[in-house]
């Protein structure tokens, strides 16, 4: 069986402003053709940014495992 794989994908460098900005769409490709969900393994520091899902900060400790 093959394991899925993910595309490594950056973002141009973003002017930090305090307004949202869209990043890369994440990607990848599975064997069966359907990727089910991504893992993000690590956040930036706040000093270097905030990573939303949903329009929620994903580093709130309700969205840690």
């Amino acid at each position: 069986m093959t394991p899925p794989v993910a595309t490594l994908t950056a973002s141009p460098s973003i002017v930090n402003d305090g307004t949202a900005k869209a990043v890369a769409a994440l990607t990848g490709s599975d064997a069966d053709g359907t990727i089910a969900s991504y893992s993000i393994t690590t956040l930036p520091l706040t000093t270097e940014g905030i990573l939303y899902l949903r329009w929620n900060n994903a580093s709130d400790s309700k969205h840690s495992p």
